[in-house]
Parts: structure tokens; sequence; C-alpha cells
């Protein structure tokens, strides 16, 4: 066999009879991927990765982030839109306080 050349192995993992330790487990669509991803993705052992992961990790960190950013300045808009005769001295344990209420 050549380097490169996958024939042999191909075909024989073709002709190979299933193992039944790959059935599906119980309770899943298979939805395009094949039984044995499907196992290893429930049981933790594999998931998806490469690319496409890593940019929705991305995605999705930068959505969190820009939603954080959105609500502060909200906040700020609203407490800068008051009159200043409405501010109150704080300590740091009351705004703390109110923080956590």
């Amino acid at each position: 066999m050549q380097p490169g050349d996958n024939r042999r192995p191909v075909t024989a993992a073709q002709t190979r009879p299933k193992s039944k330790s790959y059935s599906r487990p119980r309770g899943t669509v298979r939805a395009g991927a094949s039984e044995r991803s499907v196992k290893y993705r429930l049981s933790g052992e594999r998931g998806p990765g490469g690319g496409p992961l890593i940019a929705l990790a991305r995605q999705d960190k930068e959505r969190a982030e820009q939603d954080a950013f959105n609500r502060l300045k909200a906040e700020l808009t609203h407490a800068f839109a008051a009159p200043e005769e409405t501010y109150q001295p704080l300590t740091v344990a009351e705004v703390i306080a109110q923080n956590r209420a």
C-alpha cells in the first residue's frame, strides 16, 4: 500500500459489521449526526470542535459584552438625566446594599 492510499482501510471499515455498542441512545433524534457522534456528544467524551465552535463562542461573548454595555449605558443615562436636587449622598455600604437587592 502506497502512502496516501487509503482504499484498503476504507473498504475494510465498510464491510465490517456494525457493533451494537454504537446503537442510538433512547430519546435522541438523529438529525444528520451519526449514531457514534450522538453517543460521544451525549456522554461528553467528544463534541463539536474546530473553527465553527470557536466562532460561535466568540459571537456569544461579543453579544454578552454588548448587552452588558447597553445596560450600563441605559443606567448611566437614566442616572445623569435626573436633576441635581434629587441626588443623595450615599456611603459605600448603602450602594452595595442597593445593588444586592
